[in-house]
């Protein structure tokens, strides 16, 4: 289970209280397996899993399948690029969402709050767009929505992350909406972002892998005050998915920081040799990432001529946030 039932969230997310199938969604092995394959990028494996949810008349399959194809769409935007194709999937699959938590808020918490968690989302999306007076209604309302809230309701992990999420996003000083938070009247606690975003990290829910994941960027932006090492949050998501570059690019960039460039290296070389042997596989930020963090490993361990060769290939990828840093690493290699 996602928390241990009787000392944190009562009986009512207890399998037995779950509902007629035992188990919600976002505890099921089912839903655990789908997701692996999408965070694995097993993109057929994880299609077929997903649809096998998707034709079940079963609510927590369905509310599981959904949940999954709009968690991953975000992360496909930032592992693929924003393409027309990228940003209108996310569109459609949060929509979905949306409908669906709506339709169906009356038969439990863990429906309904996925309509806050949607609209979280949806805040995202409308801020990118630079509708700024859009995404601050949609954040009013949902700060509404959450004050409101039953109190008698057991917590969720939909609950735990759009608290989390929406607290640390908008204490973040890169967050671009942050200075008309004050004219609107919109308070924020880092401190109630990091705490709800740590329930699901240290929790066993399927939100672990993306609430480790946002919470290394948080940590970044706002710091050790409130949120833990980076190092800490990439080790869970780089050791349940070996095979996702972006991890383990964030995980061997943790470890150059803390000096550690066999490790570093030991982390993203498995990634480099796919590469070596599929030039055109992922993307190109993608294998960008890859190689430039194998190059500052190589340097880092004395092997320049290698180093040097790593770097002019993610040079070649034409990655533009990185080519600052790949042209100052070939020059140091020079």
């Amino acid at each position: 289970m996602f928390w241990p039932c009787v000392l944190l969230l009562g009986a009512a997310l207890c399998p037995v209280a779950a509902g007629a199938e035992g188990v919600p969604w976002y505890d099921r092995p089912s839903c655990h397996e789908a997701n692996d394959l999408f965070l694995s990028l097993e993109a057929e494996k994880a299609d077929e899993a997903a649809r096998k949810l998707e034709a079940s008349k079963d609510l927590d399959d369905m509310a599981c399948a959904l949940w999954i194809r709009v968690s991953f769409s975000e992360f496909q935007v930032g592992l693929f690029g924003k393409t027309p194709d990228n940003l209108n999937q996310r569109k459609k699959v949060l929509t979905r969402l949306f409908g669906f938590a709506k339709a169906n808020k009356g038969k439990g918490a863990r429906f309904a709050d996925l309509e806050l968690e949607a609209r979280l989302r949806r805040t995202r999306i409308l801020n990118e767009e630079g509708q700024r007076t859009q995404a601050l209604d949609e954040l009013k309302q949902l700060q509404k929505l959450v004050s409101e809230r039953d109190p008698a309701l057991p917590p969720t992990p939909p609950l735990y992350y759009t608290k989390g999420v929406l607290n640390a996003a908008l204490s973040s000083p890169g967050w671009a909406a942050r200075t008309v938070l004050s004219i609107a009247g919109l308070n924020v606690d880092p401190a109630v972002g990091a705490e709800n975003l740590h329930k699901l990290v240290d929790g066993s829910s399927v939100y672990r892998g993306d609430a480790a994941y946002v919470s290394h960027f948080f940590g970044e932006e706002i710091g050790e005050k409130y949120f833990r090492a980076p190092a800490s949050y990439t080790r869970i998501i780089a050791e349940k998915y070996p095979t996702n570059p972006q991890f383990a690019y964030e995980r061997a960039t943790d470890l150059l920081a803390e000096k550690k460039a066999a490790e570093a290296l030991g982390q993203i070389a498995p990634a480099a040799a796919r590469i070596d042997a599929a030039p055109g596989l992922w993307s190109p930020p993608l294998r960008a990432k890859v190689l430039y963090t194998t190059a500052r490993c190589l340097a880092a361990s004395g092997k320049k001529d290698e180093a040097k060769k790593r770097a002019l290939a993610a040079k070649a990828e034409r990655y533009g946030e990185l080519a600052d840093k790949i042209s100052d690493l070939i020059d140091e290699l020079e």
